[in-house]
């Protein structure tokens, strides 16, 4: 093999290890939101509210086949906590890296996150108190 064919075979070589390690590299660092969520923050139009003795166990969990289950709690009549069924459920897809459309019945909710929060913001339809609508923001920590 000549000196000009053995250094073009080189240089494909190299080129195909680098384009190869390049694309593993990237889904190395992809954000993924499957798991299990809990709530740890409520605001209504930047109010932070406090929302009941039980409010601290909803969580919402992200399975693999892009559902999701929105377990909500409430109190029963020996004051307990005690969890409300059946949960919410819906689908979720992704947009981006840290963005995923949940649609819950005829709702669709985008959802932004990082590894560690997760935040569902979204406006609550409008009364005659508030024309323009109540902002609300929930705020998960990834357990």
């Amino acid at each position: 093999m000549t000196y000009y064919k053995r250094f073009i075979f080189l240089m494909i070589s190299v080129l195909l290890v680098v384009s190869c390690g390049s694309d593993d590299d990237s889904s190395e660092n992809e954000t993924r939101i499957e798991g299990n969520w809990i709530i740890s923050e409520l605001t209504y139009d930047g109010v932070p509210v406090q929302w009941g003795e039980c409010g601290h166990l909803e969580n919402m969990t992200f399975l693999n086949d892009n559902t999701f289950v929105w377990q909500l709690y409430g109190i029963n009549s020996s004051y307990e906590c005690i969890p409300i069924t059946p949960p919410a459920t819906g689908t979720w897809e992704n947009i981006d890296n840290t963005t995923v459309e949940l649609t819950d019945d005829d709702r669709v909710f985008q959802v932004t996150f990082t590894e560690t929060t997760l935040l569902m913001k979204f406006i609550v339809d409008t009364t005659d108190e508030n024309p323009e609508g109540i902002s609300v923001l929930f705020v998960f920590l990834r357990s």
